[in-house]
């Protein structure tokens, strides 16, 4: 019986191999139909859409969270006495967004076309958290590097807007919005 039911699947596996492999001759109209098609974007296999959705949704909202803290760090970097435990505070929190944010962009390698976006996230996050963890190491009585940690950051986090509308080019291409992301005027130039 067990060879039976092995015989049975090596027809049945073998008949679809052959059925794949042999060339079909396409039908007069077909090869009308595939020609007056514009070429386009691959279709995107529906596991692969609904895990690179949902990384760009991921990092589209924590980027978003992470472009707010540019308020209390630019009010930081205007006061006269550099507030030290609120910046440490402020950076705490960007780095914790920008880590959960970073583990999300590996979703999006098996989507050739979001392959530039995922390597600008990673370059981004991996810069952000290089910074971040800088500055965070430096004893709490230093005002001064936590100013510069603060400096550099702010240089970083303008390029939130920019990753943002690529985030949204990708997703439009899928018939999908990402969330909405106010950004501070402080990064808009404002």
């Amino acid at each position: 019986m067990l060879v039976g039911a092995g015989l049975l699947a090596g027809v049945v596996v073998g008949g679809v191999l052959v059925g794949l492999t042999t060339p079909r001759q396409a039908s007069p109209a077909a090869a009308t139909v595939t020609a007056s098609q514009p070429p386009g974007p691959t279709p995107i296999p529906p596991a692969v859409a609904s895990k690179s959705l949902a990384a760009l949704r991921g990092t589209t909202t924590l980027n978003g969270r992470i472009a707010a803290q540019a308020e209390p760090l630019s009010r930081a970097l205007t006061a006269k006495k550099l507030a030290v435990p609120d910046v440490v505070t402020v950076l705490r929190r960007m780095s914790a967004d920008t880590r959960a944010a970073a583990a999300m962009v590996p979703s999006l390698g098996s989507w050739a076309e979001a392959s530039e976006q995922q390597a600008a996230l990673t370059a981004f996050y991996d810069s952000l958290t290089g910074e971040l963890d800088a500055g965070l190491a430096a004893s709490v009585k230093s005002a001064n590097a936590y100013r510069k940690t603060a400096q550099r950051v702010m240089v970083l986090l303008a390029r939130i807007p920019e990753l943002d509308t690529a985030s949204r080019t990708l997703a439009a291409g899928m018939g999908a919005e990402l969330p909405a992301v106010d950004f501070p005027d402080v990064l808009l130039g404002g």
